[in-house]
């Protein structure tokens, strides 16, 4: 049986944790910080806060004020978690010079969730393990 990979891209997993990042809640994030955050185009910001509310994770104010659904607010601190996980392993074996973020978001993307969970949990155990050595 094959598994479906993720829905989010790399660049809507980047724009989720950026967004979590800047996160003014209730204001939510403006087009030009999170542009800045991200190192984009407003316009770029534009067309994702479109595609990512299209799937129900974000919304926009009539200021331009983008936020997190209540299901988008959920996501994006999933894929925190499974982005740092994911990092915290990388770091031991990528160049110090290399975007560590942006291959665990890649990575990310490319795996069904169900997987995604399954290995941030191994990963998590055998630092739990090493740790207690």
């Amino acid at each position: 049986m094959v598994s479906q990979k993720s829905t989010l891209s790399a660049s809507n997993i980047k724009y989720l944790l950026a967004m979590r990042e800047l996160n003014m809640e209730p204001r939510g994030v403006r087009s030009t910080d999170l542009a800045r955050s991200i190192g984009v185009t407003k316009p770029s910001v534009y067309t994702m806060a479109k595609s990512l509310c299209s799937l129900g994770l974000v919304e926009k104010d009539r200021y331009g004020a983008i936020r997190f659904t209540q299901n988008g607010a959920a996501v994006a601190k999933r894929y925190e978690r499974y982005c740092d996980t994911l990092c915290s392993c990388l770091c031991t074996v990528f160049p110090k010079e290399a975007d560590i973020r942006s291959a665990a978001c890649a990575m990310l993307a490319e795996m069904p969730e169900k997987d995604i969970e399954e290995m941030c949990n191994t990963i998590s155990e055998r630092t739990t393990k090493a740790v207690a050595f």
